[in-house]
């Protein structure tokens, strides 16, 4: 059997430490990154005015993917750049 797939008790708390992690980064990055802070305000400018333009929803669903893709790729480049200024540092998987 799969060590994965091995109920054993501490998936949850496996995932809830896993969920953890990414807030604390996402969290991070808001803090130290003034990219993602001048994206997130142009995702609200271009919600209110999507409302206000009152688009439909082939054009809601494109601009919801733009911003997915446009935040990803913020937050991917981020989590690179802090983890090549990581020293290698022993993994504790307990």
């Amino acid at each position: 059997m799969n060590d994965r797939n091995k109920n054993d008790g501490k998936f949850i708390k496996k995932y809830i430490k896993s969920f953890c992690n990414a807030c604390s980064g996402i969290k991070y990055v808001i803090k130290f990154e003034r990219n993602l802070v001048i994206m997130i305000l142009a995702t609200f400018i271009v919600t209110i005015l999507g409302f206000y333009y009152k688009i439909n929803a082939y054009e809601w669903l494109f601009i919801i993917l733009a911003i997915g893709n446009v935040i990803g790729t913020e937050l991917i480049n981020s989590a690179k750049l802090v983890a090549s200024s990581w020293e290698k540092l022993p993994v504790n998987d307990t």
